[in-house]
This record gives structure tokens, C-alpha cells and sequence, in this order.
């Protein structure tokens, strides 16, 4: 599976071409320096058991990516979610899930993804 910084790097050069106006980060921020704002990280990496090798390397793994857009509308925030999903799809990433989640000022949309490499991929 892509690296991280490959992950990252093609996430937040897919959403600044769509929307220069964008802040990109891949860390969590309680309060974002700018909105709209996408946070990409990722949640988690699980070898797989199935495809080890002797050589106990870390090169299958199944890897979980959260991504967050906060805007001003929800039409905003699904149509840069739009972006970050099929960015995903094209790294070979299935969407696991997709939710507006509240947040803490009501002016903000945010909607909130899950994004899972298939089982076994390298």
C-alpha cells in the first residue's frame, strides 16, 4: 500500500487543485486555522497475516485513513469530499464509511470518511 506521504501528498495536491483555497493538514486541530479545512490521517495500519513472508517485512498491511471537511455549507463540504473520495478510489482505497458529524461551532459543516486499503494489498 501507498506510503503515507504518498497518501497525504496526493490527497492534499487533489483538493488544492479543486479548491485553492483550502487548508490541507494531517494533523488534528481543535480549531482549524482556516475554513474550508481537510484533515487527512491516518487511524490505523494492521499487518496482514495472510501474505507475511519469513522475512517478518512490513510491506502488506491494511491501512485505515480518516479524512475531515470542514465548511461553511454542506454542499461544500460534500462537493471537496467529492475530490478526496475519488482520489482515494484511484489509490486503491475502498470508502468505508461517510457522515456529517456535528461540530462545536454550528456555522461549520463537517462531514467525516473512512477509507480502507483491500485486505491483503500491498
Amino acid at each position: 500500500m501507498a506510503s503515507r506521504k504518498i497518501v497525504y501528498n496526493s490527497i492534499s495536491n487533489a483538493v488544492t487543485t479543486a479548491f485553492s483555497n483550502t487548508y490541507v493538514t494531517q494533523r488534528y486541530e481543535l480549531i482549524p486555522e482556516s475554513i474550508p479545512c481537510v484533515m487527512v490521517q491516518q487511524i490505523s495500519k494492521v499487518r496482514t497475516q495472510r501474505y507475511a513472508t519469513l522475512c517478518n517485512t512490513d510491506e502488506q498491511s491494511y491501512d485505515t485513513y480518516e479524512a475531515q471537511v470542514f465548511a461553511k455549507g454542506l454542499n461544500n463540504a460534500y462537493a471537496i469530499m467529492e475530490v478526496i473520495e475519488a482520489k482515494f478510489k484511484q489509490l486503491g482505497f475502498f470508502e468505508e464509511t461517510c457522515t456529517v458529524v456535528n461540530n462545536a461551532d454550528k456555522n461549520i459543516d463537517r462531514v467525516v470518511a473512512r477509507f480502507g486499503s483491500q485486505q491483503g494489498a500491498s
